[in-house]
C-alpha cells in the first residue's frame, strides 16, 4: 500500500506509482533483427568493402540487388549491367560505379581489401597506396615496409652469412696452426 500524499490546500491524494529512470532504463529495448549499416560518419571503426557499399552505393538495394546504373561523362544515366542482379561485390567482380563514387569516401584500408578480393588479373581503376616493391633475390614475393628481402630470402641469406663467417674463422685457426707449425 502506497503512503498517502498532502497537498498544499490539505486535500488527501493516493500517491501514484510512478518510475524512476533507472527502473524505465533497466529493461533493454528489443534488438533489431537486422545489423543496422555503419554510419556515415563512423570511418573509425574498420569497414569492408561491401559494408561500404551498404552504407554509401545508390545502386545498392536491401535485398543486396545492384540497380546497374552509372554516370556518363556528359551526367547522363546508363546502365552498365541489368537491374536486380546481385551486387557485383559479393561474388568478388570489378565493380566500376563502387571504384569512381564509392571508394573516394572511404579510408584507403577499404580500397586495399577491395583490391585484394578481386580476382588475380581483373582489369581495376584501384592502384595500390604505396608502390609494390619485390624481393632484390628471387624478385617474385612482396617485401615488407623497409624491407629489401622477402622472408624467405632472407632466411636463406642469413644461412649463407653464417656459413661464410664460420668458413672465415675455420680458415684463420687453420692458417694460425700452420704457420706456428711452420715456427717451431
Amino acid at each position: 500500500m502506497l503512503p498517502a500524499i498532502y497537498r498544499a490546500d490539505g486535500a488527501k491524494r493516493q500517491a501514484s506509482r510512478t518510475e524512476t529512470d533507472w527502473q524505465t532504463y533497466s529493461v533493454s529495448p528489443p534488438r533489431p533483427r537486422r545489423v543496422s549499416a555503419i554510419g556515415r560518419d563512423d570511418w573509425r571503426c574498420t569497414m569492408t568493402p561491401l559494408q561500404a557499399a551498404r552504407a554509401l552505393c545508390a545502386n545498392y538495394q536491401p535485398d543486396g540487388s545492384c540497380l546497374g546504373i552509372v554516370f556518363t561523362d556528359d551526367l547522363k544515366m546508363c546502365r552498365f549491367r541489368k537491374e536486380r542482379l546481385p551486387c557485383l561485390l559479393q561474388s568478388c567482380q570489378a565493380c566500376p560505379y563502387f571504384e569512381e563514387i564509392v571508394l573516394p569516401q572511404v579510408s584507403s584500408s577499404v580500397a586495399e581489401q577491395y583490391r585484394k578480393s578481386l580476382p588475380a588479373g581483373t582489369v581495376t581503376s584501384v592502384r595500390p597506396q604505396r608502390s609494390i616493391k619485390l624481393c632484390r633475390d628471387c624478385q617474385k614475393r612482396e617485401v615488407e615496409p623497409r624491407k629489401r628481402y622477402c622472408a624467405t630470402c632472407a632466411k636463406i641469406r642469413k644461412r649463407r652469412r653464417i656459413l661464410m663467417v664460420d668458413e672465415q674463422l675455420h680458415a684463420r685457426v687453420r692458417v694460425e696452426r700452420v704457420g706456428r707449425h711452420i715456427d717451431l
